[in-house]
């Protein structure tokens, strides 16, 4: 009989609810999803139950009844009427002896399910509740792990947990975390408990896991200074980052702490022979007295005689005359101390007063920060599979914008200013995904604004971060140039971040780290170069990111964001190959790529990503088919292509990079089905095309590429005058960008073959796409393999203009050819 609600979770609701055959209350838990959850959710439900029904201990909440209800999985456990540790301490630090004896009573009660081969891996506050004596109970055992061989209910990479209370091997994803992980949280709620706060704790849960990647945490007796040393020694031990410098167990940390507890030695610090001696007095005050009597009488025993007598009379008041100076010398000492002391808790009380308007004034902007960043996650994330709902979407990012606007004057120093850059940088990386291109360049420039200021004063313990933070800033700065058409601006930036990490990479503790970033330089520099018609510059490029990529691989080969960049890297390098030609050896790349992304795919079926890169490498494999004069083979990998970014753009229909990669898949689908003979499905496949695209290109007039993509499908589909009004604008509007020119070339040509009929018109843009071919060419367009090849510009090969371009290109590259051999 259901009474009301106790709590929800990520994954069940708990009910508070009336056993009717035995009368009694008790906590009903059931998943939230029902029948609609995935595998993966029931399993957990049904390991946590089973977990919990194999512990019985009085501080670990009890498990009644499992079972099933209308299709729905619950389980019953005992009823606690008190409130969570979390409530209790509501915040504020707790007496250091009361804090000691809850967590030995925890550690007592982990200690017990480990030894039975159970580890929570959730423990926090939270998931602790009180019963109305005091007494603490372990609940909430939803991401527990049994150790025991081949058992592993995360999958690498994952990270479970709450951020403030997981050890750092969960933070990483690592999949072999056991009991030790325990001891990390049982010694993070001692700190939440002694000093108001957990060790770690971020306006974000990503920012709360990268604090505990890579900072330490400050010492409690900073935020307490009256905190006993040994209870702090304690705590510090057990959040030790590595897992082999914590307590050996539970029942160790609990050990300790009854030592702190009994004024006793506790092994996390050894003492010296006085402290230990004065601890003993401590607890034997009777015979320490007794003894101090016995240590004068043997004093008074070794002293004989009137002459030792008179010694010891002159001693003594020769000790007086002292005793009374330094007396005199203490006075004033005493007097001049609590002036300096009056003076100083002044100062205190004035500086406090000033930092706690300076807090209130941070804490106040990040919290209107963490608002603003929630707000676009929303828009982004909740709303996005709504009908409909692209007007209010943007309406909402608008607001967005306007709020980061507006707190950015009120700036109030530092910390508040890398929250501000994380904001501008998310709300850009949500505009350009979103297919506002320019919007999000402003964001990006406001970012990079805010890190070039925070570089002035870097961090002497870490110098490295300035360097990586402008490397990541110049990357966005290049995404949004490209997608804005000038190519050549964003080829600096991608260069520019490159430097910025070498600059890094010999400061870094994590070399391995640096290598990542700058890997990722390294690909945006073959992807641009190769964009720009420069496939032997985008080779260079390449092999120096594979290395590192293959360096990362190797270190993790069960690593999934190793193995996807890895991948990412291989499919630059088929790219480069179909532009220099070598089309054999880019299919046996593309379809080695696609084995190792099927992997990734498998590994998270639910990433939509996933699909889309999968559904990426088989448009690419089309594209390699076409090139060699395989159409029917190019059908089929174009046509599975279509099939997966369907399914892709149903779950995220507003995904603009998803709509973009259908409309290219279309595109080329509609030339392969073209090339077999297939007109009429050609010219379906081709409106379709120019449909997507065209709506792409209407929200976003500054993104050229989108307006290059619209272009090309409109001189497919026959419309030949509008095609070549938009080749004009692109030709005025990124006269150096080669990538472009290039584009324009093929939509000119196009035109031509579409303006047939009109001998005049098709003749005026032919010399249009020789113009706009050569134009590129002399801005650095050096793809002669693919010039010669590529389908778009079929219509003009046959002029004596494009024959003699092409011959002059590949002079240059048959002389070096000759030099090489010499």
């Amino acid at each position: 009989e259901i009474r009301g609600v106790l709590g929800r979770g990520g994954m069940g609701v708990v009910y508070r609810a009336r056993q009717k055959g035995l009368n009694r209350q008790v906590a009903l838990k059931m998943i939230l999803a029902g029948d609609h959850a995935g595998a993966e959710h029931v399993a957990r439900f049904k390991t946590e139950a089973e977990a919990v029904a194999q512990l019985q201990h009085p501080n670990i909440v009890q498990i009644f009844d499992i079972g099933e209800s209308k299709g729905l999985p619950f389980f019953s456990l005992e009823f606690i009427d008190g409130p969570s540790l979390e409530a209790e301490r509501g915040g504020k630090p707790m007496q250091p002896r009361r804090a000691a004896e809850l967590i030995v009573t925890l550690a007592r009660a982990m200690h017990y399910a480990h030894q039975r081969g159970i580890v929570h891996r959730d423990l926090k506050p939270a998931n602790v509740l009180l019963t109305s004596d005091g007494m603490p109970k372990v609940t909430d055992f939803g991401l527990v792990k049994r150790v025991e061989a081949n058992s592993s209910e995360t999958r690498t990479g994952t990270i479970v947990g709450t951020p403030s209370y997981m050890a750092p091997e969960q933070a990483w994803g690592k999949t072999d975390v056991g009991p030790l992980a325990d001891i990390y949280a049982l010694g993070a709620m001692l700190y939440a408990l002694v000093t108001g706060r957990p060790p770690f704790q971020g306006p974000t849960p990503l920012e709360t896991v990268m604090q505990l990647r890579q900072q330490e945490p400050v010492p409690p007796s900073r935020l307490q200074p009256t905190l006993p040393r040994d209870l702090e020694t304690i705590c510090m031990k057990a959040l030790q980052k590595e897992p082999h410098s914590r307590y050996e167990s539970a029942e160790a940390l609990a050990e300790d702490l009854e030592r702190y507890l009994n004024d006793e030695p506790i092994v996390a610090r050894p003492i010296g022979r006085m402290e230990r001696t004065w601890r003993w007095c401590r607890r034997n005050p009777s015979l320490s007295i007794a003894g101090g009597v016995a240590l004068v009488l043997a004093l008074c025993l070794m002293i004989g005689g009137p002459a030792a007598a008179a010694l010891v009379y002159d001693q003594k008041q020769q000790a007086v005359r002292e005793r009374n100076r330094a007396n005199d010398n203490a006075r004033i000492a005493r007097e001049n101390e609590a002036l300096a002391k009056e003076n100083e808790r002044r100062a205190i009380e004035n500086g406090a007063l000033a930092e706690k308007n300076a807090g209130l004034a941070r804490g106040q902007r990040d919290l209107a920060l963490t608002a603003l960043n929630t707000l676009v996650e929303r828009a982004q994330n909740d709303l996005q599979t709504l009908p409909q709902s692209q007007p209010v979407r943007e309406k909402l990012l608008l607001t967005a914008m306007d709020g980061l606007d507006k707190i950015a004057d009120t700036g109030t120093g530092p910390s508040a200013d890398l929250v501000m850059a994380r904001a501008h940088r998310t709300m850009g990386d949500v505009l350009l995904e979103t297919g506002l291109a320019e919007q999000a360049h402003g964001q990006y420039v406001k970012t990079h604004e805010i890190v070039l200021l925070m570089t002035r004063t870097p961090d002497p313990n870490k110098p490295y971060n300035s360097h990586l933070n402008l490397g990541r800033s110049y990357v966005n700065l290049g995404k949004a140039a490209q997608r804005m058409g000038d190519a050549p601006k964003a080829r600096g930036y991608f260069e520019q971040s490159l430097r910025e990490r070498e600059t890094a990479l010999p400061m870094h503790p994590d070399p391995l780290f640096v290598k990542q970033e700058l890997s990722d330089s390294y690909g945006h520099l073959a992807r641009i170069s190769l964009a720009l018609g420069r496939p032997d510059e985008a080779l260079v490029y390449n092999s120096k990111g594979l290395e590192l990529r293959r360096e990362w691989l190797q270190k993790a080969p069960q690593n999934i964001p190793a193995l996807r960049e890895f991948s990412g890297a291989q499919l630059e390098l088929a790219g480069i190959a179909i532009n220099r030609g070598k089309l054999d050896a880019a299919i046996e790349t593309y379809t080695e790529t696609l084995k190792a992304l099927e992997q990734v795919r498998a590994a998270d079926p639910g990433l939509l990503s996933g699909r889309g890169n999968v559904a990426f490498v088989h448009n690419q494999l089309g594209v390699a088919h076409l090139l060699a004069d395989r159409p029917q083979k190019a059908r089929d990998e174009y046509q599975q292509a279509v099939e997966l970014l369907k399914a892709v753009a149903a779950d995220d229909p507003n995904d603009a990079s998803v709509q973009r990669m259908l409309g290219t898949a279309y595109y080329g689908l509609a030339t392969a089905v073209l090339e077999a003979g297939d007109g009429e499905a050609a010219r379906t496949h081709f409106e379709t095309s120019r449909d997507i695209r065209r709506r792409l290109a209407e929200k976003d007039k500054d993104d050229l590429t989108l307006q290059a993509d619209l272009m090309l499908a409109l001189a497919r589909c026959g419309e030949h005058a509008e095609a070549a009004g938009i080749a004009g604008d692109l030709e005025q509007r990124a006269p150096k960008d080669a990538s472009l020119l290039y584009q324009v070339a093929g939509g000119y040509a196009l035109a031509a073959a579409a303006a047939a009929s009109d001998k005049a018109a098709a003749a005026q843009y032919s010399r249009q796409a020789i113009g706009a071919l050569q134009k590129a060419v002399a801005e650095g367009y050096r793809s002669v393999a693919l010039i010669e090849i590529d389908p778009d510009l079929d219509p003009v090969r046959g002029e004596e203009a494009f024959q003699k371009l092409v011959d002059g290109l590949k002079q240059p590259a048959a002389d070096a050819e000759t030099a090489g051999r010499d």
